[in-house]
């Protein structure tokens, strides 16, 4: 192999370069879906607990109305 071709440098830079883009990309999706989700589930968590204080809430009315 001739180390002193210049193209063939610039050659496998390239190469280098788009394989470390291909990963990057691949390590963006993955990542972007974990913290996605993760937020996904914490909001349905909040949404669960604001109906579960509204359930109780409506039963705390509807329960001082009987008495």
């Amino acid at each position: 192999m001739d180390t002193n071709n210049p193209k063939l440098g610039m050659l496998l830079l390239l190469h280098f370069y788009k394989i470390n883009l291909i990963f990057l990309n691949i390590f963006l999706y993955v990542y972007c879906n974990i913290t996605n989700s993760a937020n996904r589930t914490e909001e349905n968590i909040q949404i669960s607990n604001t109906s579960s204080e509204a359930r109780i809430n409506l039963f705390i009315d509807y329960s001082s109305k009987n008495f």
